[in-house]
């Protein structure tokens, strides 16, 4: 799936980015889904920026991880034998004022070799800057950070970089048409501003690894990951079964499924 150019610009600059994964249909049955698990989480007077853990309780989110284009573009990167351990949707309706600030997902989890952890994100509907589209630091990923920043109200993070440690004018819009990803390493410093705009923006994401990858049990003791494609040579953590239901997530972080409602 990715050029030998995207490849090396992912390794050199953290990031890649416009890669079409869902055709049309596909586009259109992950839209039907997002649509009905809001819903479902209405109902239970949640948001998505409530819960994760859709890609260990969901099915039919199950069911868009295993396209095989987002595959093929992990196994490029990461080899045959792919995980994932995390997944969800990251959503800012028509005049959100949420925001997320400068951050490297790195900082939230204990896993190594922390390289060797790589995030898609799909978009489901057009995201540019107008709709609080991701924001990249190019080639920051070779350093982890200090998260030492102060918290704006809006953010819906609980970790942030100080302003001393990004340059932002060397900032990247990951500006994506609906259908197409991105895929950026732990380490990448970024962020996202608020939605302005009168249009949805959302966009679906996998957290993958390769079979090397160890977790502190430790600290991170409900750690689990489920087999996407190839083999578990190591058997280096917990595993999980695909879903086979269509439970709602009621709260964070739940990756053993539990915490979710039919």
């Amino acid at each position: 799936m990715l050029s030998a150019e995207q490849i090396e610009q992912f390794h050199e600059q953290g990031y890649v980015k416009g890669i079409r994964v869902l055709d049309d249909e596909l586009l259109g049955q992950a839209r039907e889904l997002f649509e009905k698990v809001t819903a479902g989480l209405a109902e239970k007077g949640l948001t998505h920026n409530d819960v994760n853990g859709w890609w260990a309780v969901h099915k039919g989110f199950w069911n868009v991880c295993k396209t095989p284009a987002v595959l093929d573009c992990f196994e490029d990167l990461l080899g045959p034998d792919l995980f994932i351990w995390g997944g969800q949707y990251f959503h800012k309706a028509p005049g959100d004022g949420k925001t997320v600030p400068w951050h490297q997902d790195i900082s939230y989890w204990p896993l190594k070799p922390a390289e060797h952890n790589v995030t898609a994100w799909i978009a489901l509907y057009d995201t540019d800057p107008s709709n609080g589209c991701m924001k990249v630091i190019p080639g920051s990923h070779k350093a982890v950070l200090e998260h030492a920043g102060e918290l704006k109200e809006s953010d819906v993070l609980a970790q942030a970089l100080a302003s001393s440690e990004v340059n932002e004018s060397q900032a990247v819009d990951l500006g994506l048409k609906a259908g197409e990803m991105s895929l950026h390493t732990d380490a990448l410093v970024h962020c996202s501003e608020a939605n302005t705009s009168n249009r949805i923006r959302c966009g679906m994401t996998m957290r993958v690894c390769s079979p090397d990858v160890k977790a502190d049990l430790g600290t991170w003791p409900f750690f689990c990951w489920i087999r996407l494609r190839g083999t578990d040579p190591g058997g280096l953590n917990p595993r999980h079964d695909p879903p086979t239901g269509e439970l709602i997530p009621t709260g964070y972080n739940q990756f053993r499924g539990v915490n979710a409602d039919p």
